[in-house]
């Protein structure tokens, strides 16, 4: 193995979480550990469900991770798989297949554990990638956390906008019942009768003028609530009369209670 082949070993271990950590000369001599091997097209290189005991690196060519037709990953140079599998033996959980002709470098866990058993700088070397790793992990779960803590401040908001939202419809189909219906009344007095005066048809129009009058305010008083419930209004208290807001919503039921004389 010349010069040029050794370094281009060393330099595909880095990409590896566990050798990262690794000096040259550590890595130089975990590289002499490595076997070569070339999948061809279709081939599969590891089987889920299969006992590994082997790292891989992807010297050049392609291959995909998957679990039958779901693909989880396309990896080409430089990609390591099967890290963790030198430390235990483990059940595979996906299978790799090369998606072409596929140079491969390959670790097996009997060699790794030879190489540690003798040379006390791999260890170290690995175990402070190993912390590393650990590190980057737990870093990752705190953002992961706060992100996740995020996404359910967010879900809530969404869900209070959504309650709010129907809500709205709610009022909106209850409260403008009752105006619509004024108006309807008024419609058919004016449609159904023949021998309305001038004067009973000015009432009429006066009337149905109100009745779309009270529809704009109720509008507007919805339009406002629902506002007011996605923002942060500053509402103050204040004093009103109550007869005016009483007389009002009786004004809204005044047609239909005189259409049934009541």
């Amino acid at each position: 193995m010349n010069d040029e082949q050794i370094n281009q070993r060393v330099s595909l271990l880095r990409n590896a979480r566990i050798f990262k950590m690794g000096s040259d000369k550590e890595l130089i001599e975990l590289s002499k550990s490595l076997d070569e091997r070339v999948a061809s097209k279709n081939e599969i290189i590891i089987h889920k469900g299969a006992k590994g005991d082997n790292l891989f690196i992807v010297v050049d060519g392609k291959v995909k991770i998957h679990d039958d037709d779901h693909v989880y990953n396309v990896s080409g140079k430089g990609h390591v798989f099967g890290e963790y599998s030198l430390f235990h033996t483990e059940i595979r959980t996906a299978t790799v297949t090369a998606l072409e002709e596929t140079h491969l470098l390959v670790l097996s866990q009997k060699k790794f554990k030879m190489l540690l058993a003798k040379n006390v700088d791999v260890q170290h070397a690995i175990t402070e990638s190993l912390v590393e790793t650990i590190d980057v992990q737990n870093r990752m779960e705190k953002e992961l956390a706060v992100k996740n803590k995020l996404i359910a401040e967010q879900k809530d908001e969404l869900q209070k906008t959504i309650n709010i939202k129907n809500r709205f419809f709610s009022l909106i189909a209850h409260d403008l019942r009752s105006p619509l219906s004024s108006l309807s009344s008024y419609l058919n007095m004016l449609i159904d009768s023949n021998v309305l005066s001038k004067k009973e048809i000015s009432e009429y129009a006066a009337d149905l003028k109100k009745s779309v009058s009270n529809v704009n305010g109720m509008l507007d008083n919805l339009l406002n609530w629902a506002v007011s419930e996605t923002s942060d209004w500053n509402i103050q208290s204040a004093d009103f009369d109550i007869k005016d807001a009483i007389d009002r919503n009786v004004e809204l039921f005044h047609t239909v209670a005189k259409q049934k004389n009541i």
